[in-house]
């Protein structure tokens, strides 16, 4: 199941980038709204999300300096968390996703197709569609591409000077904008046929980086309403994989979000920030920050309750 992996990308290794999956992606759905980019005045941090989602649940959230935060309900300690991760999250999970070696065994125990690379940090984004699902409680409840900083060109203007007007444009979205580069420098561009002197053709469409987040100009489009029921299972497998995974994003290197015929997992982070899918560039705001709340409400009233076990004849007391 591995081979398929990389199956997804190197078939499109020699298009040109307008050809590749991405390239489609872009002009089918992100060009022709261009113009109409989500704006967002304000953005709210990930951990602040959380905190009134749990206060609406009847959650008292303490902030301790230093230490974190620790949530009571009916006054007694029901989790807590520190930046972007809780205690939905283990610390087998933590362990499991510290190295892309070792999630590729857990992946591969509950055979689930992993991306081949030595890291999956190194997934190819400009040739496939690299697709971030959000999970909570192992249920993926958000799903967005990472569209790699692209520009197109006029004929006229060089590379930095696109660039340059698309961040512009990008400003009027308050979470794209504090995550984007203060400058436009040739660190942005891993093309390697390019620099920021080079001047595109008319309508030249050019992908500029092979991978990218939101700092160095990745651009997130939620896509939750319309990707396929088998992505959003494998996502729901990868996560399942590995104990206590509670709530983090899985990301998913595929051709089309209509399949999962060549998907491949290539990450995992517990502590990855919702904020792309509450502020996406293109496409509906999801509420993660809810489904984490949620998760805490039902341990507190269902899976955190003190009982005394009754032991059955078969149960062995040494």
């Amino acid at each position: 199941m591995r081979e398929r992996g990389e199956a997804a990308v190197r078939s499109a290794a020699d298009l040109p980038d307008a050809q590749r999956p991405i390239g489609r992606f872009i002009a089918d759905r992100v060009l022709p709204r261009w113009e109409q980019l989500n704006e967002y005045p304000r953005a709210t941090s990930h951990q602040a999300f959380v905190t009134k989602q749990l206060q609406r649940r009847g959650f008292t959230v303490l902030t301790l300096p230093g230490v974190g935060q620790v949530y009571l309900r009916a006054k007694e300690v029901r989790g807590g968390g520190y930046g972007r991760l809780t205690t939905l999250v283990s610390a087998q999970a933590l362990e499991a996703t510290s190295s892309w070696d070792l999630l590729q065994e857990y992946l591969a125990a509950a055979e689930v197709p992993a991306y081949e690379a030595a890291a999956g940090a190194d997934a190819p984004h400009n040739e496939g569609l690299a697709v971030r699902f959000f999970t909570v409680g192992t249920e993926p409840t958000a799903a967005a591409v990472q569209v790699p900083l692209f520009v197109v060109g006029d004929g006229r203007s060089t590379v930095r000077e696109l660039v340059t007007r698309s961040f512009e444009h990008r400003r009027r979205n308050r979470a794209l904008a504090l995550a984007l580069p203060r400058e436009v420098t040739p660190a942005l561009i891993t093309a390697a046929d390019l620099t920021l002197d080079t001047v595109l053709g008319h309508k030249e469409l050019r992908i500029l980086r092979r991978n990218s987040d939101l700092f160095t100009g990745m651009l997130p489009v939620d896509v939750t309403a319309v990707i396929s029921a088998e992505l959003t299972e494998v996502a729901r497998q990868a996560a399942a994989s590995v104990p206590g995974y509670g709530s983090g994003s899985v990301d998913i290197l595929t051709s089309s979000l209509r399949s999962a015929a060549d998907a491949a997992v290539f990450g995992m982070d517990p502590a990855a920030s919702m904020r792309m899918h509450a502020y996406p560039a293109l496409g509906s705001r999801q509420g993660i920050g809810r489904h984490i709340s949620e998760q805490f409400r039902l341990r507190s009233e269902y899976w955190d309750q003190s009982f005394s076990p009754a032991l059955l004849e078969w149960d062995e007391l040494e």
